[in-house]
């Protein structure tokens, strides 16, 4: 499993009310898709529905227990990340908060981080602070070690700036 991520120092990763990232950076996105293509993406009904579609050239499988009205129809649909995980091979966890604690519970091999260097305003969060992730290593649930293998440089996109981290548990 391997879980990807643009979260804020303050670990906001979006806005309820909007269904939206308080952010907006091409070069991030860019950045999503090369690492998402070709994969199976997984992700929760709110956040397939504010993409809106079916992402190209990614499996888009969607975690509902059917109260949630999809706006398209995903590639395959499961009521829990346990049943997913039993079913789908080599993906990647995509969102939203709920999916991304459910997630970290199974201790991904790897974390494609975004780190925003923003307090953003939102009220969706990840479960780790993007502060943590400023660090070279950090624990994760009961003790689990994640180590960066991979730094970026800081980059600067519409007066925001960010960096890519890859961790990969220990």
């Amino acid at each position: 499993m391997q879980l990807i991520c643009a979260v804020a120092l303050n670990g906001i990763i979006g806005d309820s009310v909007t269904n939206s990232i308080p952010w907006f950076l091409p070069t991030d996105l860019k950045h999503f898709k090369e690492i998402t293509t070709g994969k199976t993406i997984v992700m929760g009904a709110k956040t397939y529905n504010s993409l809106g579609r079916n992402l190209p050239n990614r499996r888009n499988v969607v975690l509902t227990r059917g109260q949630t009205k999809l706006v398209a129809e995903p590639h395959a649909t499961y009521a829990s990340l346990a049943e997913a995980v039993r079913a789908e091979r080599d993906y990647i966890v995509i969102g939203g908060e709920h999916i991304f604690g459910e997630a970290l519970k199974h201790l991904p091999e790897t974390l494609h981080m975004t780190i925003v260097n923003i307090e953003a305003d939102g009220d969706v969060r990840f479960p780790i602070l993007g502060e943590r992730m400023l660090r070279d290593e950090f624990r994760l649930l009961g003790g689990t070690l994640y180590r960066a293998s991979n730094r970026s440089e800081w980059m600067k996109e519409n007066d925001i700036e960010f960096q890519y981290v890859t961790f990969n548990r220990v």
